[in-house]
C-alpha cells in the first residue's frame, strides 16, 4: 500500500469504497468516483442523492423522492422502491429502509439468489426486521440497528457474523442476543461489530485469509478494551476505527501471536492509536 494522496473533492457529505472504486456523495447530491491513480469524475444520471451505497462494482442512491437508482455494468438502472430513506451495500447484495419501517433488499443476499454472480435488481421486503435506524452490509449477510437500539441479522452465517452464538444461516432476521443501547454498527465480509456508550464489541471472523492456526471466530460478540462511545464506526478484516464524540479517531487491531498468525479463540483485540 502506497502513502496517502490528495484526492480533488470538494463538499463531501460521505465517501464509500467498493470492489473497484470510491465514491464520494456531494452536498448538491451528485455523486464522483475514482479507481486506483484517476481523478474523480461526477457519476451522470446519479443526481438528486441523499444516502449513497457502493457495493462491489454496482453505486446506488436514494433520491430526495424516495427512489432508488444504481450505476450497474455501466448502465444507470432504477430499483422498484419510491419510499426509501437511506441504503447500504454489501459485496453484491444491497438493502434498503423503507419510510414505512420495512427493509427491502435486492441482490445475491435475497433467498434465491445466494449463488447469483449478477445482482437481480428486484427488491424483496424482507420481513422478521423491527423498525429499523441504520443498516450495515457484510458479504454475506445484513444487520440493522433498531429504533430500540437493538441488532438484528440475516443471512449467512458460516463464521458466526450474525452473532447469535451459532453458525446457522438465517433467512429472517434474528436479535443479536445480549446487546441494548447500541449507537451504531458496521459490517465487514464476515465480521461485524456494534458500539453502546460503554462498549464496542465485534463478533464473526476478523480474517477471512488463512492462516498456520486457521481464522478467528467468535460468534457472540467480544468486547474491544478501550473502544467504548464511538459515533461511527468503519471496520476491515484486521482492523477497525471509530470515530468518538470528542472528534478524536481510536483504530484497533488484532493482536498476533509469536508466528504471525491470529488466534482462534479469545481476547486478542488490542488498541492501536487514538489521537
Amino acid at each position: 500500500m502506497g502513502p496517502p494522496r490528495q484526492i480533488a473533492v470538494t463538499e463531501v457529505v460521505s465517501i464509500h469504497a467498493g470492489a473497484d472504486k470510491i465514491c464520494a456523495l456531494h452536498n448538491d447530491g451528485t455523486v464522483s468516483c475514482w479507481r486506483d491513480e484517476s481523478a474523480p469524475e461526477r457519476v451522470t444520471g446519479l443526481a438528486n442523492a441523499v444516502s449513497l451505497a457502493v457495493g462491489g462494482q454496482t453505486v446506488c442512491i436514494v433520491q430526495d423522492s424516495g427512489s432508488i437508482r444504481c450505476l450497474s455494468q455501466d448502465a444507470i438502472v432504477s430499483v422498484a422502491i419510491d419510499d426509501a430513506i437511506s441504503i447500504a451495500a454489501g459485496s453484491q447484495h444491497y438493502c434498503a429502509i423503507r419510510r414505512s419501517g420495512d427493509v427491502a433488499c435486492w441482490g445475491s443476499l435475497v433467498p434465491g439468489h445466494y449463488d447469483s454472480k449478477r445482482p437481480d435488481m428486484t427488491p424483496v421486503v424482507m420481513s422478521g426486521f423491527p423498525k429499523l435506524r441504520r443498516l450495515a452490509l457484510g458479504g454475506w449477510h445484513a444487520c440493522g440497528l433498531s429504533t430500540a437500539a437493538e441488532v438484528w441479522c440475516f443471512g449467512a452465517n458460516d463464521a458466526g457474523q450474525l452473532g447469535d452464538g451459532s453458525t446457522t444461516d438465517a433467512v429472517k432476521p434474528r436479535r443479536v442476543p445480549g446487546l441494548s443501547g447500541v449507537q451504531t454498527i458496521a459490517a465487514d465480509y464476515t465480521l461485524t461489530c456494534a458500539t453502546t456508550k460503554t462498549s464496542t464489541k465485534c463478533w464473526g471472523v476478523s480474517e477471512p485469509m488463512s492462516h498456520s492456526d486457521g481464522p478467528r471466530q467468535e460468534s457472540q460478540p467480544e468486547a474491544i478494551a478501550d473502544a467504548a462511545g464511538m459515533l461511527e464506526l468503519a471496520i476491515s478484516p484486521r482492523i477497525g476505527c471509530g470515530l468518538k464524540a470528542d472528534d478524536s479517531l481510536v483504530c484497533w487491531e488484532e493482536a498476533l501471536d509469536s508466528n504471525g498468525s491470529l488466534p482462534r479463540k479469545g481476547t486478542q483485540w488490542q488498541l492501536l492509536k487514538s489521537q
